[in-house]
């Protein structure tokens, strides 16, 4: 992607953000006809730079299934029967293979994920389509963390535990909390605080959110523990991804217990960690939502796609394809260029080679004509008169 355009959708807003490296948010469109009429004006200013859009819903539905240990078409034939089964009232569906059960048939554990009510993406999808604009992809924001989550455990000062709950707030207000297993996505939920965080100012400026964000916290462990993920022996480990004075409100009211653990990691730091940022950014995105970490992470990263069917991404398929051609063209044209080179290279050499043996043929032929006339005696006759007297000889 020349120009790397990300279009991120959290339920009530779309945020455009745009750039190379370290893509910024240049513009918000809200979810009404007012703000779809001036996404479609946008739209018409730029509608060539490919999309990747990226989704944090609180329809956004994940379950954990087994099935059997199979290869090829069967295994296809077997995701997409459990897919329709589980989500058979939307096409935006995705499925993760993620381990291995260790005993018994040793069945295949797979996140099925799906976004249940297609008109969401729909009508946000359809001025994209209708101005033939290449999707790259739709992509879930959840199953993107887990490409965070090693740099996120490494800028702890403690060790996490396989067992981790990753916390983050979006611009729209949501409070998203995946829990990982072993660094696979297991669960992840999205619940929306008591009033907008842009309403509120942020959450620096609104110290009750910490409260309700310990809340939410609480109701997920509880959620986890009904469903038998967390062992007795094995604390949970919470991950709170924000700004230093949001995680500086947390820690003043939450303690460790034997049950669970709680780590404060400040999205500048995991972004300079893992290089997502830079100095021009660092200071203009001080901020407690993460929602530029993730951008930045599906732009350096640009993944398979998640949920697009193939009607969204053919003008990004007819993009690929015209690129490969363009690729093809100039291979030949440079290939035949070289070929051509080559040939003229060979025809002036040759030219070259046969004026020498020209040169080279008539100077033999004077010094033999001069060797003949210093050493050859004079003949009194013709060379056909000597060529008439010798058969005469041989006749007779």
């Amino acid at each position: 992607m020349s120009q790397k355009r990300v279009f991120f959708l959290t339920g009530s807003r779309l945020a455009v953000y745009q750039g190379r490296r370290n893509p910024v948010e240049t513009q918000v469109f809200q979810d009404s006809p007012a703000g779809l009429q001036a996404f479609a004006g946008y739209l018409d200013r730029e509608p060539w730079a490919p999309v990747c859009l990226l989704l944090d819903l609180v329809e956004e539905e994940f379950r954990t299934e087994s099935i059997p240990h199979v290869f090829g078409p069967d295994r296809r034939a077997l995701v997409a029967n459990r897919q329709r089964r589980l989500f058979q009232h939307t096409p935006y569906r995705y499925a993760v293979f993620q381990d291995q059960e260790t005993s018994g048939r040793r069945d295949d554990n797979v996140l099925f994920a799906a976004v249940p009510r297609p008109d969401i993406l729909r009508r946000w999808l359809h001025p994209i389509t209708q101005r033939k604009i290449p999707l790259i992809g739709i992509y879930s924001l959840p199953i993107l963390s887990r490409k965070l989550l090693r740099g996120i455990q490494a800028a702890s000062p403690e060790s996490v535990s396989d067992y981790a709950l990753l916390v983050h707030c979006n611009a729209d207000g949501g409070l998203r909390q995946s829990f990982f297993l072993r660094r696979h996505l297991k669960v992840s939920r999205l619940a929306v605080l008591p009033g907008s965080v842009a309403e509120a100012g942020g959450l620096d400026d609104a110290g009750c959110l910490s409260a309700d964000i310990l809340g939410e916290v609480g109701k997920t462990h509880h959620y986890l523990n009904g469903l038998r993920l967390l062992p007795v022996n094995h604390p949970l480990d919470v991950c709170f991804l924000s700004g230093a004075p949001t995680l500086a409100s947390l820690a003043q009211q939450v303690t460790d217990t034997s049950n669970i653990r709680y780590h404060f990691i400040d999205i500048a730091k995991v972004g300079a960690a893992i290089g997502l940022s830079d100095k021009r950014t660092r200071d203009k995105h001080r901020t407690p939502h993460a929602d530029p970490l993730f951008v930045r992470t599906l732009v350096r990263t640009v993944p398979a796609n998640h949920y697009a069917t193939p009607k969204d991404v053919r003008y990004f398929r007819f993009l690929q394809m015209r690129m490969a051609m363009y690729v093809i063209g100039v291979v030949l044209l440079s290939a035949g260029i070289g070929w051509g080179a080559l040939q003229f290279s060979d025809a002036l050499i040759t030219r070259q080679k046969t004026v020498a043996l020209k040169e080279e043929s008539h100077i033999y032929e004077d010094r033999y004509a001069r060797a003949r006339r210093a050493n050859l005696p004079d003949t009194p006759v013709d060379a056909p008169s000597l060529k008439a007297a010798v058969e005469m000889a041989t006749i007779l």
